[in-house]
């Protein structure tokens, strides 16, 4: 028998079972033991394990004192609380905290009573907090629990002399916290909210405190410690590599700070190719991480500058299903097109990233209640309506065109002395266009009014028409200007042309749809009769009902100007005026490989023959934007057929007696360009009238 219990104790009998009235559970343990008095035990699955948890933190240190905390604290945090019982008991918590701060701030339960009080106590109840907390405030600001109130005192001490006791606090401190991976947080609250008078001694501690001593003043960036240090410059930049590594060990690439460090190190080593080549081998596989940021997007734009083939299709593959969520952000955009821009591997970037941008179906976005948000329209349209995903587009459609920020174009400017692509731009934007180009002529038709009244949208179709100068979207340019729908044309795949098994596949469809189609119409007409008979039956029960229809709540009703007189559609027509006008003149100067095979109709002649028909001219000559495009839409030689309808007596005398200036402008231009044969008799019509 005591070889038996010895054996059960060590836990080498799991599935021996000797001869024995004794039962066993999964782990081994006596459950019911035949001692021949047939005394049975309890189980021990059984036993009451809060008191058995308890008892292990019954043997830690400030145990009382920690269930008092909570107890007083649970009755503080309880939304039944009112204020005066709130203020009241705070200063108990606080009475008792006293003298223990430091320690128990690192225990997980009593770090939430400290920040509770620090964000609901008033300015004496922290203060006190933070005179406790000072003396061991960098080493707290490393614990898991205990940087939580750090950053509560970060946030709710805004008084000039508390930032300043935090930061004497924190002083030669700065590197070890702010390469550690808790202690970020703390110094990214620190370098964002603090002043630049606090801020500029803390940061220049990452620059060496072996080289900023040697300064009388702190430096406010790497560039100006190493103007003043100019035989240190070597080991400076030695110090950055180092402290740039640490950086990305610890996987300290998504704040701000780290961001700020590697730009200022990264600008100074641009003309280095070695220490650049080492500095992009770091952070090629944490790219998508400096995308948090505008400082690390400029970061992000430099390396993919500068890597290699092989290091760009890493960053290609890391930003696979992300690539139009990184394109709409406000912040991550440049590293997008400039990676557009660099790579030669034209047919990775169409079918990992742009190939997002080809659907032309609706996207339905929901809120959190189920609720539609917005209007359904095709990624592509809601790109070229974004402000800065617009920009993509336009760089495709017009590499030399002006669409950035000055601060911007430095980042897409080539280096002289290092070659970083091989294809030349132009034939790789036009690749792409012929990849995009019926995704992009199907939406421009489709939400054609919406584009033009967008401020970002109308610059598209602008683009767009000087690009392809496609004979659909000129026609339905001229038809929204005159007030008609546009035609939405027919969407064909660019990449089914080149399958041969289309065709078979498009009669299939069709056959297929007509007979749905007849079957559709045997539904609707059992519907319609089934309709018919619910309607009369309800129709006869309401009779009898009499009840109030629930008020309908007037909504407020934005005026929407007509085409001819918004701003964004003026200036898009006037664009493209201007642009048929140097078509004329300078026609060698347009690059006409991606337009219309057969020739296409000027705009110019297609809106003056729709103002024409349509007999908008007395209401074009009312607005002063509008009279300011017929004068445009005269000096193209295409539109002469609108001057004879101009000047006859009826348009002459409103544009005579015109108050704008636009109406008077196109009465002068209408003088200019008018036989003068013509003028003297209509004078004299206009004479007699009178």
């Amino acid at each position: 028998k005591d070889w038996k219990l010895a054996a059960i104790k060590s836990n080498k009998t799991n599935n021996y079972k000797p001869n024995s009235n004794n039962t066993y559970d999964n782990k081994s343990k006596i459950i019911n033991e035949d001692k021949g008095d047939n005394i049975k035990k309890r189980p021990i699955d059984s036993i009451d394990k809060n008191e058995l948890k308890k008892k292990r933190k019954s043997k830690k240190s400030n145990y009382t004192l920690v269930e008092d905390l909570k107890s007083l604290w649970n009755k503080v945090r309880n939304k039944k609380t009112t204020v005066s019982e709130r203020e009241s008991t705070i200063p108990q918590i606080l009475s008792k905290l006293k003298g223990n701060l430091a320690t128990l701030s690192l225990r997980h339960d009593v770090a939430r009573v400290i920040q509770y009080i620090i964000q609901y106590g008033n300015d004496s109840q922290r203060k006190v907090i933070l005179s406790e907390l000072l003396p061991k405030f960098s080493e707290i600001a490393k614990t898991p629990y205990g940087h939580f109130s750090c950053i509560k005192l970060i946030n709710y001490c805004n008084d000039f002399i508390e930032q300043s006791k935090v930061c004497h606090s924190v002083k030669s401190h700065l590197v070890s916290i702010g390469t550690n991976v808790i202690g970020a947080r703390i110094v990214e609250l620190l370098l964002a909210n603090y002043p630049n008078k606090l801020k500029k001694s803390l940061k220049s501690e990452f620059y060496g405190h072996k080289f900023t001593v040697l300064l009388p003043e702190a430096c406010n960036n790497l560039h100006n410690l190493m103007t003043a240090l100019p035989n240190k410059e070597s080991a400076i930049l030695d110090h950055m590599r180092d402290l740039t590594q640490r950086f990305v060990e610890k996987g300290l690439l998504v704040f701000k700070y780290v961001h700020s460090l590697i730009w200022e190190y990264l600008c100074e080593i641009t003309n280095k190719p070695k220490k650049l080549n080492d500095f992009i081998e770091m952070t090629i596989e944490n790219f998508t991480k400096l995308l948090s940021t505008k400082i690390g997007s400029k970061v992000a734009c430099v390396v993919t500058t500068y890597c290699q083939p092989k290091d760009r299709k890493k960053i290609i593959k890391s930003l696979k299903g992300s690539f139009t969520e990184t394109l709409l952000s406000t912040i991550s955009y440049l590293p997008i097109i400039r990676l557009i821009d660099v790579t030669d591997d034209t047919v990775n970037i169409q079918k990992t990233l742009l190939s997002s941008l080809r659907s032309v179906t609706p996207i339905i976005k929901y809120s959190a209640t189920g609720e539609v948000i917005g209007v359904p329209e095709p990624i592509l349209t809601t790109v070229s309506k974004h402000k800065y995903g617009s920009k993509l587009l336009l760089r495709l459609l017009d590499p030399n065109a002006n669409i950035f920020e000055p601060d911007e174009v430095k980042l897409f400017a080539n280096p002289p002395d290092i070659k970083i692509y091989k294809k030349d731009p132009l034939a790789r934007s036009k690749e792409h266009l012929i990849y995009l180009k019926s995704p992009l002529l199907y939406i421009s038709n489709k939400y054609l009014l919406e584009l033009i009244r967008c401020p970002q949208g109308n610059r598209v179709i602008e683009y767009l028409v000087k690009r392809f100068y496609s004979r659909d979207l000129i026609a339905n340019i001229a038809r929204v200007f005159v007030g008609l729908e546009p035609i939405e044309p027919e969407y064909v795949d660019n990449e089914q042309l080149d399958d041969p098994d289309v065709e078979n596949e498009v009669e299939v469809d069709e056959q297929e749809n007509d007979d749905n189609d007849i079957r559709d119409d045997d539904i609707q007409n059992e519907t319609n009769n089934t309709v018919d008979e619910t309607n009369n039956t309800i129709n006869y029960w309401d009779e009898d009902v009499n009840e109030e229809e629930p008020a309908v709540e007037e909504e407020e009703v934005t005026v929407i100007l007509p085409i001819h007189e918004d701003m964004n559609a003026h200036r898009l027509l006037k664009a493209l005026l201007k642009f048929e006008l140097t078509l004329t003149t300078s026609p060698d100067d347009f690059d006409r490989s991606l337009w219309d095979d057969d020739p296409v109709t000027s705009l110019a002649t297609v809106l003056s023959n729709q103002l024409t028909t349509n007999d908008n001219l007395t209401l074009w000559i009312s607005s002063n934007r509008a009279c300011l495009i017929l004068c445009d839409l005269i000096k193209v030689s295409s539109a002469a057929a609108i001057i004879s309808n101009l000047s006859d007596d009826k348009h002459l005398s409103i544009l005579k007696s015109s108050e704008h200036k636009g109406g008077q402008l196109l009465y002068e231009t209408i003088l200019a360009h008018k036989p003068k044969s013509k003028i003297t008799n209509s004078a004299k019509k206009v004479k007699k009238s009178k």
